[in-house]
């Protein structure tokens, strides 16, 4: 699974860690608590899509780089995923590592102020 180690953290291969995040979207996805966002998202067009692991643009694409952050901090991992957008500066923060490491475990709702209300285009 981990083909390579780089200053003492592993790194995945590409698809590998493009699975990993895809399947915390998927279960995100899944959640009756983010029914609502979810579909504010699809009726005014900005959930992103659903085909492309690496998209990074609507709602998907954030909950990429936030749960690409999270596994990426929760296993020590250097893979390297785009962060798109100023707006989400926070996900490099260290309140965010800290929030990820004090739950030890993949968060669905360590997200930044106003991510219910924010419009994700």
């Amino acid at each position: 699974m981990k083909n390579s180690m780089q200053n003492n953290k592993m790194i995945l291969k590409n698809e590998e860690f493009l699975e990993l995040v895809e399947i915390e979207v998927k279960k995100f996805l899944l959640m009756p608590d983010w029914h609502f966002l979810i579909e504010r998202a699809k009726q005014e067009n900005y959930l992103g899509s659903m085909h492309s692991k690496k998209d990074l643009l609507g709602l998907l694409g954030y909950l990429r780089m936030n749960f690409a952050m999270q596994i990426r901090i929760l296993n020590n991992y250097n893979n390297h995923f785009e962060i798109s957008s100023n707006h989400y500066k926070f996900l490099r923060s260290d309140w965010f590592k800290m929030q990820v490491l004090k739950n030890n475990s993949i968060s669905y709702k360590l997200h930044f102020e106003g991510f219910k209300t924010y419009k994700f285009i």
